[in-house]
């Protein structure tokens, strides 16, 4: 029982206190107002015209080869100083082919204080066959 005893005080305990820190810290890490649109959801307000902006948050030259239609083109590096143009009042999906660089513009639109933003992947897009547009250039 002794043996029990100075077991449980040196390692059960302290690795329980340490589990209820880091289970109580999680919530703060969290972000819990992360969006992810489904392709299927993203096509449907598209289809129905839902009064949002869909941003592109890829190179110039990926725009320009294949976008979804409708979308303008935000560099994310440059998200900052052009998020003036996006209107707050209506949802905000922004898109990339693999989804770094919107959820990097994403976390931009969430410190300027833009309360209804979205993200989704073009790569998910292009895979369920939906149609994308090339640029005139």
């Amino acid at each position: 029982m002794i043996r029990f005893t100075r077991f449980f005080g040196k390692c059960v305990l302290p690795l329980a206190a340490l589990a209820l820190l880091v289970s109580a810290a999680l919530p703060a890490l969290a972000d819990d107002d992360f969006k992810v649109v489904s392709t299927e959801i993203l096509k449907d307000m598209l289809d129905e015209k839902k009064p949002l902006t869909l941003v592109d948050a890829r190179t110039k030259d990926e725009f320009q080869q294949a976008h979804i239609a409708g979308a303008i083109n935000i560099l994310a590096e440059s998200f900052a100083a052009k998020s003036g143009v996006l209107p707050k009042e209506k949802g905000i999906i922004v898109y990339c082919n693999s989804g770094g660089g919107s959820y990097a513009s994403y976390r931009k639109l969430i410190k300027l204080a833009y309360p209804k933003i979205y993200q989704a992947i073009l790569a998910d897009w292009k895979d369920a066959g939906f149609p994308v547009v090339k640029s005139q250039l």
